[in-house]
């Protein structure tokens, strides 16, 4: 468990000093240093880039707690999908055409869950309705709700800004995320599909990637294959 030193505020009589108290941190759930509990990572990127494959294949290995894409779970993760499409109703045929073990199949069914399609932005009525949703799932114990996209859960309302405007993201996470975070477990991370325009991509003048942003990390998604500050690596996902 992780721990960090603030000063109290308070002056001791007899000592004449500054009192240190420990503070709890909190710690990585994906590793090495990519997620923490009540973080967030952004997925984003244009249409046609494999978005929805690759997010399908990273939930299964998050929730089975074996690594994908340089990122390691600490232990199987319980993962909430939250969707406003049609998703695919082979979803077990097409996890066991992954390159997973076998044995770990019943763990993927058991801490996956996909939602049923939720036509609603997530106000006060569509937090309220999702959060019902995600404790008859897991309780209070869930790790991780994925959200896609932006698109479909975001609230125009919120300071009436255009959703691909960075301030209107921000506020996104700071007021709707975290007001459904508040309703199902404090600790909860999220992680954020965003579709954007190809002119819009922060990837630059490169349209055919997908970023995943992290504090510290920025990875580019080809369309079969995973790069790396320009490394590719070895590992494909499958569909």
């Amino acid at each position: 468990m992780l721990f960090q030193l603030t000063k109290d505020k308070f002056h001791s009589e007899f000592l004449g000093i500054n009192a240190l108290k420990l503070e709890r941190m909190p710690e990585y759930i994906i590793t090495p240093e990519k997620l923490i509990q009540k973080g967030s990572l952004l997925f984003e990127g244009p249409a046609d880039t494999d978005k929805t494959k690759f997010v399908f294949t990273w939930m299964a290995h998050m929730a089975a707690g074996i690594p994908f894409v340089e990122m390691t779970p600490v232990r199987p993760l319980k993962i909430f999908y939250l969707h406003a499409g049609s998703i695919d109703q082979n979803f077990e045929r097409k996890i066991q055409k992954m390159n997973i073990d076998l044995n770990l199949l019943p763990l993927i069914y058991q801490n996956l869950i996909i939602s049923q399609p939720f036509k609603m932005k997530l106000d006060e009525e569509g937090v309220e309705m999702i959060a019902a949703e995600i404790w008859e799932s897991f309780g209070n114990n869930v790790d991780i709700v994925v959200v896609d996209s932006i698109r479909n859960f975001y609230d125009g309302n919120v300071k009436d800004l255009r959703e691909n405007n960075e301030a209107a993201l921000v506020d996104f996470e700071e007021i709707q995320i975290e007001a459904l975070r508040q309703s199902i477990n404090p600790d909860a991370s999220f992680i954020l599909i965003h579709d954007v325009n190809k002119t819009n991509t922060s990837s630059g003048n490169d349209d055919s990637k997908i970023l995943i942003s992290t504090k510290n990390n920025k990875y580019k998604l080809c369309s079969k294959n995973i790069t790396r500050r320009g490394r590719r690596l070895k590992e494909k996902f499958k569909w």
